[in-house]
């Protein structure tokens, strides 16, 4: 069973008690729950956690899809998740997968940027195999590729791979700052966002796979780009308002294979990023 869990917004009126929520069985043949918590539940008490996790035992969910805000404010029903071994989708691999399609939507839009003029930067420690077909994919587009991790010694296989068969130099360090020197559009899979803040170019496309920036340095005139907005219009959610969840997350959780979903705007530190905003944009140029 899949399970929703929202919290009231503070401009909504309560149809609850206070300190209430709501469990609402939805779909045709009861395909999800919806748990709808007043805005003032209070999960410090050991009575409404408990509440919580009977909840989920009850229902039988063993996937679950929680609104931004609870993550946020209720944690103890995060881990009231995980110690029920429930499945927690976020959406982050979803994300993650669809790094080709970002760039794609980014370069279509950058009116200004040329691919071939981009020095880009892949900062990861974690090796999987889509993050290698991202790299194989971007060798015969973009003018040079430096790989940033802790450990570079790992991918000496992978640059010896990519210079037989595309004839490019991939170049890995640990030195992020020398490292980040020349890269004009920087993809962070999963180091720490304070490795790449500090080092990173200021005019440059930053696009964040980790943990939301939400503050850069003041001289930084690029682009973050936090997440992004996909299109879910063909999925049947099953009567669950799905406004205030991540389109990844329901996209995930209804079709775990499909890594192509049409991209409709990437977010930023602020919010929605305009369109506009890219076209206008320009990267720094690397000397030659």
């Amino acid at each position: 069973m899949l399970g929703y869990v929202s919290i009231e917004t503070l401009a909504e009126k309560s149809s609850l008690k206070k300190y209430a929520l709501k469990v609402k069985k939805v779909g045709s043949n009861c395909k999800g729950v919806d748990i709808h918590l007043h805005k003032n539940f209070d999960m410090s008490k050991e009575k409404h956690v408990k509440k919580i996790q009977k909840i989920f035992k009850k229902e039988k969910i063993d996937n679950i899809i929680f609104q931004k805000e609870v993550i946020d404010k209720y944690r103890a029903i995060v881990d009231s998740a995980y110690t029920n071994d429930i499945n927690i989708i976020t959406g982050n691999m979803l994300y993650t997968n669809m790094v080709s399609n970002i760039m794609n939507y980014v370069f279509d839009l950058c009116e200004n940027v040329k691919i071939e003029e981009v020095h880009l930067g892949i900062a990861m420690d974690l090796i999987s195999y889509n993050k290698l077909e991202y790299i194989k994919q971007m060798c015969n587009r973009v003018r040079a590729i430096t790989i940033l991790s802790n450990i570079p010694s790992k991918f000496d296989n992978l640059c010896k791979e990519m210079l037989k068969e595309y004839g490019i130099v991939i170049k890995c360090t640990d030195n992020f700052k020398s490292g980040l020197k020349d890269c004009n559009v920087c993809v962070n899979f999963d180091m720490e966002n304070s490795s790449i803040m500090s080092c990173i170019q200021n005019r440059c496309i930053f696009v964040n796979m980790n943990l939301p920036i939400r503050k850069m340095k003041k001289s930084f005139k690029g682009i973050v780009i936090n997440d992004i907005v996909v299109d879910i219009s063909d999925i049947n959610t099953q009567d669950i308002d799905t406004s205030s969840f991540r389109s990844l997350a329901i996209a995930q959780a209804y079709n775990m294979e499909k890594n192509d979903r049409k991209i409709l705007s990437c977010v930023g530190i602020n919010g929605n990023i305009n369109e506009e905003e890219f076209r206008k944009f320009r990267i720094f140029k690397v000397k030659k």
